[in-house]
């Protein structure tokens, strides 16, 4: 019988007990990108079409979202570049 070693990772010290949901070593060796940077890059997208002046509800039905939460992605961007 192999014994496994438990060697965690850069973020968890063990695998067994990791907090992270993808397994953030199974998110590197696949190439996908986190679910955290999906999200912003979809967020800095909605941004910069929305000063573009796309309107809100088109965006909200393009990304799936309800208009208030495109309205508060646009404003929360607004706020952390100000």
């Amino acid at each position: 019988m192999d014994t496994y070693h438990d060697t965690g990772c850069s973020k968890a010290p063990s695998c067994l007990k990791c907090p992270f949901d993808p397994c953030p070593k199974e998110t590197e060796r696949r190439g996908r990108k986190p679910k955290e940077e999906k999200v912003e890059k979809r967020n800095r997208q909605i941004f910069l079409l929305a000063a573009g002046g796309t309107p809100t509800l088109k965006l909200a039905q393009q990304y799936h979202l309800s208009r208030r939460q495109v309205n508060k992605v646009i404003h929360d961007l607004k706020a952390r570049h100000n």
